[in-house]
């Protein structure tokens, strides 16, 4: 398991997002050059986050990108499965009857475990926690020694 670059730049998207007050629009451009996307990324990504209605894009000059839900209601995992598909760690939880050691199998009720640990971290991290983080994180004055 592996997160990719979509969600990634999904994540970010977001987070420069949630970053700003309610309601606030940014350009593009703006996305682009704070949170270090490339711009062909950024263009399908924002295309694939408005079609799960998570963002709403604005064509023109004056136009730019919204967040349409509030960021505690966003996490991780909703993210991942907008990007990619549902998460599932090991073939068989998804086709549990394809295994002949299915029942009483000690590694697949470890990957069931597993899996829902992860879950549940990955719905646990919201946007607006990470955007409380990244703005924390902006203050700090860094010392070089």
């Amino acid at each position: 398991m592996r997160i990719n670059r979509r969600v990634d730049y999904a994540i970010r998207v977001l987070i420069a997002l949630a970053k700003q007050p309610p309601g606030t629009r940014l350009p593009t451009r703006t996305i682009q050059q704070t949170m270090w996307i490339p711009r062909a990324f950024l263009l399908r990504i924002i295309a694939e986050l408005s079609k799960a209605k998570i963002i709403h894009t604005f064509p023109g000059p004056n136009g730019g990108v919204q967040l349409l839900r509030d960021p505690i209601e966003i996490n991780i995992r909703l993210i991942w499965e907008v990007m990619e598909k549902p998460l599932i760690i090991s073939d068989c939880l998804e086709n549990p009857e394809e295994c002949p050691l299915n029942k009483g199998c000690p590694v697949n009720a470890r990957w069931g475990r597993i899996q829902a640990l992860v879950l549940r971290e990955m719905e646990a991290a919201t946007i607006a926690e990470l955007a409380r983080e990244a703005r924390d994180l902006e203050k700090v004055e860094w010392v070089l020694v």
